[in-house]
Protein backbone atom coordinates (compact mmCIF):
# COMPACT_ATOMS: atom_id res chain seq x y z
CA UNK A 1 0.00 0.00 0.00
CA UNK A 2 1.26 3.48 -0.93
CA UNK A 3 0.20 6.15 1.52
CA UNK A 4 0.16 9.96 1.48
CA UNK A 5 -0.17 11.83 4.78
CA UNK A 6 -1.29 15.47 4.62
CA UNK A 7 -1.33 17.88 7.56
CA UNK A 8 -1.83 21.62 8.01
CA UNK A 9 -0.51 22.34 11.53
CA UNK A 10 2.80 21.73 13.29
CA UNK A 11 1.13 19.22 15.63
CA UNK A 12 -0.30 17.46 12.61
CA UNK A 13 3.09 17.37 10.91
CA UNK A 14 4.65 15.84 14.00
CA UNK A 15 1.91 13.20 14.10
CA UNK A 16 2.53 12.50 10.39
CA UNK A 17 6.15 11.65 11.14
CA UNK A 18 5.20 9.38 14.04
CA UNK A 19 2.77 7.43 11.84
CA UNK A 20 5.29 7.19 8.99
CA UNK A 21 8.08 5.96 11.28
CA UNK A 22 5.88 3.07 12.44
CA UNK A 23 4.27 2.15 9.13
CA UNK A 24 7.47 2.19 7.09
CA UNK A 25 8.78 -0.73 9.16
CA UNK A 26 5.89 -2.88 7.94
CA UNK A 27 6.69 -4.58 4.57
CA UNK A 28 3.04 -4.22 3.51
CA UNK A 29 3.51 -0.45 3.22
CA UNK A 30 5.56 0.19 0.10
CA UNK A 31 5.84 3.97 0.20
CA UNK A 32 4.80 6.72 2.62
CA UNK A 33 5.05 10.39 1.65
CA UNK A 34 4.32 13.39 3.85
CA UNK A 35 2.75 16.61 2.55
CA UNK A 36 2.28 19.85 4.49
CA UNK A 37 -0.41 22.49 3.84
CA UNK A 38 -1.87 23.31 0.36
CA UNK A 39 -4.42 20.56 0.98
CA UNK A 40 -6.74 21.01 -1.99
CA UNK A 41 -3.97 21.41 -4.58
CA UNK A 42 -2.06 18.49 -3.13
CA UNK A 43 -5.09 16.20 -3.21
CA UNK A 44 -5.90 17.25 -6.78
CA UNK A 45 -2.38 16.24 -7.80
CA UNK A 46 -2.05 12.96 -5.89
CA UNK A 47 -5.55 11.52 -5.49
CA UNK A 48 -5.07 8.49 -7.75
CA UNK A 49 -1.33 8.10 -7.16
CA UNK A 50 -1.74 6.53 -3.72
CA UNK A 51 -3.71 3.63 -2.28
CA UNK A 52 -4.54 5.65 0.82
CA UNK A 53 -4.62 9.33 1.79
CA UNK A 54 -4.55 10.31 5.45
CA UNK A 55 -5.64 13.85 6.30
CA UNK A 56 -4.59 15.13 9.72
CA UNK A 57 -7.01 18.03 9.93
CA UNK A 58 -10.67 18.84 10.51
CA UNK A 59 -12.88 16.32 8.71
CA UNK A 60 -14.78 19.13 6.97
CA UNK A 61 -11.61 20.44 5.32
CA UNK A 62 -10.73 16.97 4.07
CA UNK A 63 -14.23 16.25 2.73
CA UNK A 64 -14.37 19.54 0.80
CA UNK A 65 -10.90 18.82 -0.64
CA UNK A 66 -11.71 15.32 -1.92
CA UNK A 67 -15.30 15.98 -3.04
CA UNK A 68 -14.52 16.73 -6.69
CA UNK A 69 -12.14 13.75 -7.00
CA UNK A 70 -14.40 10.93 -5.83
CA UNK A 71 -15.24 8.45 -8.61
CA UNK A 72 -16.32 4.99 -7.41
CA UNK A 73 -15.63 2.54 -4.63
CA UNK A 74 -13.37 0.35 -6.79
CA UNK A 75 -11.21 3.29 -7.92
CA UNK A 76 -11.08 5.74 -5.02
CA UNK A 77 -8.20 5.46 -2.56
CA UNK A 78 -8.80 4.81 1.10
CA UNK A 79 -9.38 8.13 2.89
CA UNK A 80 -8.73 8.54 6.62
CA UNK A 81 -9.25 11.60 8.78
CA UNK A 82 -7.29 12.18 12.02
CA UNK A 83 -7.50 15.14 14.38
CA UNK A 84 -4.20 16.89 15.08
CA UNK A 85 -4.08 15.58 18.67
CA UNK A 86 -4.45 12.01 17.45
CA UNK A 87 -7.53 11.25 19.52
CA UNK A 88 -9.67 9.81 16.68
CA UNK A 89 -8.95 7.99 13.43
CA UNK A 90 -11.94 8.04 11.07
CA UNK A 91 -12.41 5.68 8.13
CA UNK A 92 -13.96 8.14 5.71
CA UNK A 93 -13.96 6.53 2.24
CA UNK A 94 -13.29 3.12 0.65
CA UNK A 95 -13.60 1.28 3.93
CA UNK A 96 -13.72 -2.20 2.41
CA UNK A 97 -12.28 -2.40 -1.12
CA UNK A 98 -9.77 0.36 -0.43
CA UNK A 99 -8.80 -1.00 2.98
CA UNK A 100 -9.59 2.18 4.93
CA UNK A 101 -11.20 0.26 7.80
CA UNK A 102 -8.21 -2.02 8.25
CA UNK A 103 -5.78 0.91 8.04
CA UNK A 104 -7.87 2.83 10.57
CA UNK A 105 -7.47 0.01 13.08
CA UNK A 106 -3.73 -0.26 12.43
CA UNK A 107 -3.08 3.46 12.90
CA UNK A 108 -5.36 3.65 15.94
CA UNK A 109 -3.18 1.09 17.66
CA UNK A 110 0.00 2.95 16.71
CA UNK A 111 -1.09 6.31 18.15
CA UNK A 112 -3.46 4.94 20.82
CA UNK A 113 -6.50 6.60 19.27
CA UNK A 114 -10.19 5.74 19.02
CA UNK A 115 -11.01 4.11 15.64
CA UNK A 116 -14.22 5.40 14.05
CA UNK A 117 -15.70 2.91 11.55
CA UNK A 118 -19.28 3.34 10.37
CA UNK A 119 -19.82 0.70 7.68
CA UNK A 120 -22.93 -1.30 8.58
CA UNK A 121 -21.47 -4.78 8.21
CA UNK A 122 -18.52 -3.94 10.46
CA UNK A 123 -20.53 -2.40 13.29
CA UNK A 124 -22.84 -5.43 13.17
CA UNK A 125 -19.89 -7.86 13.17
CA UNK A 126 -20.75 -9.22 9.72
CA UNK A 127 -18.39 -10.21 6.92
CA UNK A 128 -19.09 -8.11 3.82
CA UNK A 129 -18.38 -9.39 0.32
CA UNK A 130 -16.11 -6.44 -0.47
CA UNK A 131 -14.05 -6.80 2.72
CA UNK A 132 -13.54 -10.45 1.76
CA UNK A 133 -12.40 -9.29 -1.69
CA UNK A 134 -9.96 -6.86 -0.10
CA UNK A 135 -8.55 -9.53 2.19
CA UNK A 136 -7.78 -11.96 -0.63
CA UNK A 137 -6.87 -9.45 -3.35
CA UNK A 138 -9.89 -10.03 -5.57
CA UNK A 139 -11.45 -7.63 -8.06
CA UNK A 140 -15.26 -7.42 -8.15
CA UNK A 141 -16.43 -6.67 -11.68
CA UNK A 142 -19.93 -5.27 -11.08
CA UNK A 143 -19.22 -3.17 -7.98
CA UNK A 144 -22.59 -1.41 -8.02
CA UNK A 145 -24.26 -4.69 -7.01
CA UNK A 146 -22.15 -5.07 -3.87
CA UNK A 147 -24.76 -3.19 -1.84
CA UNK A 148 -27.40 -5.86 -2.63
CA UNK A 149 -25.17 -8.62 -1.30
CA UNK A 150 -24.17 -6.74 1.82
CA UNK A 151 -27.81 -5.87 2.55
CA UNK A 152 -28.70 -9.55 2.38
CA UNK A 153 -25.89 -10.34 4.81
CA UNK A 154 -27.11 -7.65 7.20
CA UNK A 155 -30.60 -9.19 7.01
CA UNK A 156 -29.13 -12.57 8.00
CA UNK A 157 -29.66 -13.99 4.51
CA UNK A 158 -26.50 -15.81 3.50
CA UNK A 159 -25.00 -15.70 0.02
CA UNK A 160 -23.37 -18.48 -2.03
CA UNK A 161 -19.77 -18.32 -3.18
CA UNK A 162 -18.84 -20.67 -6.04
CA UNK A 163 -15.10 -21.36 -6.08
CA UNK A 164 -12.64 -23.78 -7.65
CA UNK A 165 -10.68 -26.45 -5.78
CA UNK A 166 -7.66 -24.28 -4.99
CA UNK A 167 -9.80 -21.37 -3.81
CA UNK A 168 -11.75 -23.67 -1.52
CA UNK A 169 -8.46 -24.68 0.13
CA UNK A 170 -7.55 -21.15 1.15
CA UNK A 171 -11.11 -20.06 2.00
CA UNK A 172 -12.43 -23.08 3.87
CA UNK A 173 -10.70 -22.49 7.19
CA UNK A 174 -11.46 -18.76 7.25
CA UNK A 175 -15.13 -19.10 6.29
CA UNK A 176 -16.10 -22.17 8.31
CA UNK A 177 -17.33 -19.99 11.20
CA UNK A 178 -18.85 -17.30 8.97
CA UNK A 179 -22.56 -17.99 8.55
CA UNK A 180 -22.86 -15.08 6.08
CA UNK A 181 -21.30 -17.03 3.21
CA UNK A 182 -21.91 -20.56 1.90
CA UNK A 183 -18.80 -21.94 0.20
CA UNK A 184 -19.61 -24.13 -2.82
CA UNK A 185 -16.88 -26.00 -4.71
CA UNK A 186 -17.43 -26.15 -8.48
CA UNK A 187 -14.71 -28.78 -9.25
CA UNK A 188 -13.17 -26.72 -12.04
CA UNK A 189 -9.96 -24.78 -12.62
CA UNK A 190 -11.79 -21.63 -13.67
CA UNK A 191 -10.36 -18.80 -11.56
CA UNK A 192 -13.49 -16.62 -11.73
CA UNK A 193 -15.41 -16.66 -8.45
CA UNK A 194 -19.20 -16.30 -8.57
CA UNK A 195 -21.17 -14.84 -5.69
CA UNK A 196 -24.91 -15.57 -5.87
CA UNK A 197 -27.88 -14.16 -4.03
CA UNK A 198 -31.29 -15.04 -5.49
CA UNK A 199 -31.14 -13.80 -9.10
CA UNK A 200 -28.16 -11.51 -8.50
CA UNK A 201 -24.60 -12.52 -9.46
CA UNK A 202 -21.25 -10.94 -8.71
CA UNK A 203 -18.26 -11.88 -10.84
CA UNK A 204 -15.03 -11.81 -8.87
CA UNK A 205 -11.55 -12.12 -10.40
CA UNK A 206 -8.62 -13.02 -8.11
CA UNK A 207 -5.61 -10.89 -8.93
CA UNK A 208 -2.54 -12.85 -9.97
CA UNK A 209 -0.22 -13.13 -6.95
CA UNK A 210 3.50 -13.72 -7.49
CA UNK A 211 6.15 -14.25 -4.82
CA UNK A 212 9.54 -13.00 -6.02
CA UNK A 213 12.42 -14.86 -4.39
CA UNK A 214 16.12 -14.11 -3.96
CA UNK A 215 18.57 -16.05 -1.84
CA UNK A 216 22.11 -16.66 -0.77
CA UNK A 217 23.99 -19.44 -2.50
CA UNK A 218 23.08 -23.02 -1.49
CA UNK A 219 20.04 -21.95 0.50
CA UNK A 220 18.01 -24.79 2.00
CA UNK A 221 14.44 -25.64 1.03
CA UNK A 222 13.51 -25.26 4.70
CA UNK A 223 14.67 -21.64 4.80
CA UNK A 224 12.76 -20.82 1.61
CA UNK A 225 9.57 -22.43 2.91
CA UNK A 226 9.82 -20.65 6.26
CA UNK A 227 10.25 -17.31 4.48
CA UNK A 228 7.24 -17.89 2.22
CA UNK A 229 5.04 -19.02 5.10
CA UNK A 230 6.11 -16.05 7.24
CA UNK A 231 5.11 -13.62 4.48
CA UNK A 232 1.74 -15.36 4.11
CA UNK A 233 1.16 -14.92 7.84
CA UNK A 234 2.04 -11.23 7.64
CA UNK A 235 -0.29 -10.76 4.67
CA UNK A 236 -2.97 -12.73 6.55
CA UNK A 237 -3.50 -15.15 3.64
CA UNK A 238 -3.31 -18.91 3.20
CA UNK A 239 -0.33 -20.24 1.26
CA UNK A 240 -2.72 -21.69 -1.34
CA UNK A 241 -3.56 -18.12 -2.40
CA UNK A 242 -0.15 -17.84 -4.13
CA UNK A 243 -0.25 -18.32 -7.92
CA UNK A 244 3.43 -18.64 -8.71
CA UNK A 245 7.03 -18.04 -7.67
CA UNK A 246 9.66 -16.13 -9.65
CA UNK A 247 13.42 -15.72 -9.41
CA UNK A 248 16.34 -14.54 -11.53
CA UNK A 249 18.21 -16.77 -14.00
CA UNK A 250 21.32 -16.65 -11.79
CA UNK A 251 19.29 -18.60 -9.20
CA UNK A 252 17.52 -20.98 -11.59
CA UNK A 253 19.56 -23.97 -10.36
CA UNK A 254 19.30 -23.08 -6.67
CA UNK A 255 18.09 -26.37 -5.22
CA UNK A 256 16.37 -24.86 -2.19
CA UNK A 257 14.15 -22.65 -4.35
CA UNK A 258 13.40 -25.45 -6.83
CA UNK A 259 12.48 -27.93 -4.09
CA UNK A 260 10.29 -25.35 -2.33
CA UNK A 261 8.31 -24.73 -5.53
CA UNK A 262 7.86 -28.47 -5.98
CA UNK A 263 6.83 -28.94 -2.35
CA UNK A 264 4.22 -26.20 -2.65
CA UNK A 265 3.17 -27.37 -6.14
CA UNK A 266 3.69 -23.85 -7.46
CA UNK A 267 5.20 -22.99 -10.86
CA UNK A 268 8.63 -21.36 -10.68
CA UNK A 269 9.32 -18.76 -13.37
CA UNK A 270 12.79 -17.57 -14.31
CA UNK A 271 13.41 -13.90 -15.13
CA UNK A 272 16.48 -13.00 -17.19
CA UNK A 273 19.08 -10.72 -15.59
CA UNK A 274 19.18 -8.65 -18.76
CA UNK A 275 15.42 -8.08 -18.59
CA UNK A 276 15.70 -6.89 -14.99
CA UNK A 277 18.35 -4.37 -16.05
CA UNK A 278 15.87 -2.87 -18.51
CA UNK A 279 12.91 -2.96 -16.13
CA UNK A 280 12.02 0.32 -14.44
CA UNK A 281 9.84 0.77 -11.37
CA UNK A 282 10.04 3.49 -8.75
CA UNK A 283 8.88 0.97 -6.15
CA UNK A 284 11.88 -1.36 -6.51
CA UNK A 285 14.68 -1.18 -3.96
CA UNK A 286 18.04 -0.82 -5.67
CA UNK A 287 20.96 -2.69 -4.10
CA UNK A 288 24.54 -1.91 -5.10
CA UNK A 289 25.65 -5.21 -3.56
CA UNK A 290 23.18 -7.22 -5.65
CA UNK A 291 24.11 -5.27 -8.76
CA UNK A 292 27.81 -5.99 -8.16
CA UNK A 293 27.07 -9.67 -7.51
CA UNK A 294 24.69 -10.57 -10.37
CA UNK A 295 24.68 -7.53 -12.63
CA UNK A 296 21.10 -6.41 -11.85
CA UNK A 297 19.93 -3.96 -9.18
CA UNK A 298 17.57 -6.40 -7.48
CA UNK A 299 15.94 -9.81 -7.59
CA UNK A 300 12.75 -10.44 -5.63
CA UNK A 301 10.92 -7.16 -6.31
CA UNK A 302 11.53 -6.89 -10.08
CA UNK A 303 10.95 -10.64 -10.52
CA UNK A 304 7.60 -10.45 -8.74
CA UNK A 305 6.48 -7.37 -10.68
CA UNK A 306 7.65 -8.64 -14.07
CA UNK A 307 6.00 -12.02 -13.70
CA UNK A 308 2.77 -10.47 -12.38
CA UNK A 309 2.64 -8.55 -15.67
CA UNK A 310 0.85 -5.41 -16.82
CA UNK A 311 -0.38 -2.99 -14.15
CA UNK A 312 1.32 -5.04 -11.46
CA UNK A 313 2.04 -3.50 -8.08
CA UNK A 314 3.96 -4.50 -4.98
CA UNK A 315 1.90 -5.42 -1.95
CA UNK A 316 4.89 -6.59 0.10
CA UNK A 317 8.31 -4.99 -0.29
CA UNK A 318 11.68 -6.75 -0.23
CA UNK A 319 12.24 -8.39 3.15
CA UNK A 320 15.06 -10.68 4.25
CA UNK A 321 14.57 -13.93 6.16
CA UNK A 322 17.74 -15.83 7.09
CA UNK A 323 19.30 -15.87 3.64
CA UNK A 324 16.06 -15.53 1.66
CA UNK A 325 14.48 -12.34 0.33
CA UNK A 326 10.79 -12.17 -0.58
CA UNK A 327 8.63 -9.58 -2.32
CA UNK A 328 5.02 -9.98 -3.47
CA UNK A 329 3.25 -8.43 -6.45
CA UNK A 330 -0.31 -8.65 -7.75
CA UNK A 331 -1.88 -7.84 -11.11
CA UNK A 332 -5.23 -7.90 -12.90
CA UNK A 333 -3.55 -9.68 -15.81
CA UNK A 334 -4.86 -13.24 -16.18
Amino acid sequence: MKIAIISITENGKELSNIIKDYLIKNPRFIKIDIYFKNVKNTINNIFFKYDAIIGIMATGILIRSIANQITSKDKDPAILSIDEKGQYVISLLSGHLGGANELTNIISEIINAEPIITTATDINNKLSIDSLANKYFWKIENVHDIVTFNKSILNNQSIDLLVNIKQEKYLKEFLHTKKEINLIKNNSNNSTIIAKYKSKILKIIPEKMVFGIGSKKNISMKNVLIAIKTVCTQLNIDINRIDSLATVDVKQNEEGIILASEKLKLPLFIIKTEDIKNFKSEDCTKSKFVEKTIGAYGVCEPCALMKAGLNSKLIYKKTAFNGVTIAVAISNEK
